[in-house]
């Protein structure tokens, strides 16, 4: 009976502790945010790698980057520009300029990626982009899947994946001595 019991609570706490890996939509939305594992990385060691990322792929580091708490915590800015958004609209694709933000949070092996705001221009003013973090059941069709003026919102997903990939890529890459 103990057997028992401890291979229940074992499965339970596996279950219970289980962390997203890569983003997905699903009709709830976007995946809230994702676990990356870097094993044998110190706190210190992944934030240096996130600044030194975000340097290297954003023109203005020092204007998108918003906050930062020293080994534990990066928000910063990104532009999608027009292509990371996109809507099926009048028998065309249509697609505003779109920004977002990330938050970075660090601990030893591991940082949470977390995507906090997606927004699209209007031409007039910035708005949240539809089904992101509302869940509007109106995205969707009566089978859970895109409605048609949705059907490109699966590549917001595996956008935000590629850029973990990258930073993920740096944070477990050696420096490489010239």
């Amino acid at each position: 009976m103990k057997k028992i019991l401890l291979m229940l609570a074992l499965t339970l706490g596996t279950i219970s502790y289980s962390q997203e890996v890569e983003f997905t939509f699903t009709t709830d939305g976007l995946t809230d945010y994702v676990i990356t594992q870097c094993e044998g990385k110190t706190e210190s060691e992944i934030y240096k790698k996130c600044i030194e990322w975000i340097k290297i792929n954003y023109n203005n580091p020092n204007e998108v980057i918003l906050s930062t708490i020293e080994d534990k915590f990066i928000r910063f800015q990104g532009s999608g520009g027009s292509g990371l958004v996109k809507y099926y609209r009048h028998g065309g694709i249509f697609t505003p300029d779109s920004r977002y933000i990330i938050e970075l949070s660090i601990k030893e092996g591991k940082y949470k990626f977390d995507l906090i705001n997606l927004e699209t221009y209007s031409g007039t003013v910035w708005h949240e982009a539809d089904c992101f973090f509302s869940r509007n059941k109106n995205c969707y069709n009566s089978k859970g899947e895109f409605k048609k003026d949705y059907k490109f919102y699966n590549e917001i997903s595996d956008y935000f994946n590629k850029i973990n990939l990258s930073l993920k890529e740096k944070v477990l890459g050696s420096d490489e001595k010239w």
